[in-house]
């Protein structure tokens, strides 16, 4: 039962992280930079 319970909770940890704009925001900020960066190389 303690399973279930964890792979519960680790799902609704994944889901917060998938759907927060505060980490995707970071994220595609830092992917464009690099991406800016090879450009300009």
């Amino acid at each position: 039962m303690e399973q279930n319970g964890r792979t519960e909770q680790n799902r609704s940890w994944v889901a917060i992280v998938l759907t927060d704009v505060h980490f995707w925001v970071p994220v595609i900020v830092l992917v464009g930079g690099l991406l800016l960066l090879r450009i300009i190389r």
